[in-house]
């Protein structure tokens, strides 16, 4: 489906919805929520796009961690994170604050199976 299309249907079926659930029935009040669904500055006020900026690739990449290959190489946030938080090191506090797909679960996640490969190799970290 076109999110053109798409974002047009959930808006109209927002206001007929907010019509016929909140419009007050008395005379003073008639029609107050007809007339805030149908301004500008109503339900479904725009813009609906957001642009980003690319996330920078990092520099080691899909052999960052010596047991075992990524699949994918890593951005520069995530190499950072895996430098604070690899279990041959001394690890420290981190918050990962990014955008949405960006890898934020890789963070964590390639440091806990590398800690686990050094454990079953034989080399705690």
């Amino acid at each position: 489906m076109l999110p053109s299309i798409l974002a047009h249907e959930i808006r109209e079926s927002t206001r007929r919805f907010l019509v016929t659930a909140y419009e007050p029935s008395d005379t003073f009040f008639g029609g107050v929520v007809q007339r805030f669904v149908e301004g500008l500055d109503g339900v479904g006020k725009g813009p609906y796009l957001q642009a980003g900026l690319p996330f920078r690739m990092g520099v080691e990449g899909v052999d960052f961690f010596g047991g075992f290959t990524l699949p994918n190489p890593g951005y520069s946030h995530q190499e950072s994170t895996w430098q604070r938080l690899a279990s041959d090191c001394e690890v420290a506090n981190t918050l990962v604050a990014t955008g949405t797909g960006s890898g934020k679960t890789e963070c964590f996640l390639y440091p806990l199976l590398d800690h686990c490969v050094r454990m079953r190799a034989g080399r705690p970290g």
